[in-house]
């Protein structure tokens, strides 16, 4: 069995009637292939992208087209074992203060206690499935672990927003060391990954396949 991820992200549903981009998610039965089945739809969508792992494809409807038509018109087909939004996420929460004030938290689940028993340990990875972490945070960066950016499709999850790197800070931050804040496990290890732009938001989809090769890859 896959180990389980430890996952950290704080998103909220966007609007997604208006922010989807008429970008929606569909998974075909096993021998139903996305070619045959794109043309038999006579270019009603486009494909954007395909989760391997997960055996979903990513697809838009055509400009001017309805997401909502175009749902209900795969639910119809046969091949197709379910379809639905890509729903569009956002980060949640001001991140303008990094050190959050006195960390009040950490009273508050006796972090000072648990700290006692144990303080994480290198062997544990902790996915911040995020906005990305800043790579070269003093506070983190001894911390990073290789991982991915599924917005821009490379290995570069740094953080364009400030999201991600403050969820880090709380995770696992570097500790007694006189600078920034104090992580909760602060003996693990980070591993960035980015699913949400500058903007904050993103893809259903993209959260998805984020957590898929979180664990794959050791969180």
């Amino acid at each position: 069995m896959k180990k389980l991820a430890w996952i950290t992200f704080f998103l909220t549903l966007g609007s997604i009637a208006a922010e989807a981009d008429g970008q929606f998610i569909v998974k075909f039965r096993e021998g139903n292939g996305l070619a045959a089945t794109m043309s038999r739809l006579g270019g009603r969508s486009t494909w954007v992208r395909t989760n391997n792992s997960q055996g979903f494809d990513v697809m838009r409807v055509r400009s001017g087209d309805d997401l909502d038509d175009a749902i209900q018109h795969y639910r119809t087909m046969p091949q197709v074992e379910y379809v639905e939004r890509d729903s569009v996420l956002r980060a949640f929460g001001d991140v303008s203060d990094p050190l959050r004030g006195s960390q009040w938290a950490l009273n508050s689940i006796r972090a000072y206690d648990a700290w006692d028993l144990d303080q994480g340990n290198s062997g544990i990875v902790i996915a911040i499935i995020d906005t990305g972490v800043d790579l070269d945070h003093p506070d983190l960066a001894s911390k990073l672990v290789p991982g991915y950016d599924f917005v821009q499709l490379d290995n570069i999850a740094d953080d364009d927003h400030g999201h991600g790197t403050h969820c880090a800070g709380i995770a696992a931050a570097s500790t007694n060391n006189g600078i920034g804040v104090a992580g909760v496990g602060y003996g693990c290890r980070l591993m960035p990954i980015k699913v949400l732009s500058s903007t904050g938001s993103g893809f259903m989809s993209d959260v998805a396949s984020g957590i898929t090769w979180a664990v794959d890859h050791g969180a």
